[in-house]
């Protein structure tokens, strides 16, 4: 009987381990992730105003980082021709200067680029001042793979507790 009672204590701990402290492992390595995520938006190099919002969700042992902002897609590819943009959807040479489309996107071309000299005016700061734009962030990509590579250590380290 001591043995069977014994076991039945440790599945009760293993239950109580994903009901409560592998949620709850998870929870709390999604909140530096996205703290993590907001501290990398607020220091990336941009010559904009940088309006990016970091969230994190939950709700049913879901959650969810996200980030809002004017500026979130300039930080987390990148601008300008003189930097390298890398990101999972390829290398920056891929995509020529006046590729992309948007309310911008018909200055973008070469003969505009020739007359600024690669700079470009940016209004702003009661005045119009030059940029080169800004290399590539990726924040969001980064705590993605972070997320994925830690996740499990985590929830398995939580679990590991219950059954010492």
């Amino acid at each position: 009987m001591r043995g069977t009672k014994s076991l039945l204590r440790s599945i009760d701990k293993m239950i109580g381990a994903l009901q409560t402290d592998v949620p709850k492992a998870i929870e709390n390595k999604v909140g530096e992730s996205s703290a993590s995520a907001y501290h990398a938006f607020a220091s990336a190099q941009y010559d904009g105003v940088n309006d990016v919002v970091v969230d994190m969700e939950s709700g049913d042992n879901t959650w969810k980082i996200t980030a809002s902002g004017d500026a979130v897609l300039f930080i987390e590819y990148g601008t300008g021709l003189r930097f390298k943009h890398d990101s999972q959807f390829g290398d920056f040479e891929q995509y020529d200067p006046g590729s992309w489309s948007g309310t911008h996107g018909r200055y973008l071309f070469r003969p505009k680029w020739d007359f600024w000299h690669d700079w470009w005016p940016v209004p702003g700061y009661g005045q119009t001042y030059q940029t080169l734009g800004n290399p590539s962030a990726n924040v969001m990509y980064n705590t993605q793979k972070n997320l994925e590579s830690t996740l499990l250590t985590e929830a398995n380290n939580a679990l590991g507790k219950a059954i010492k």
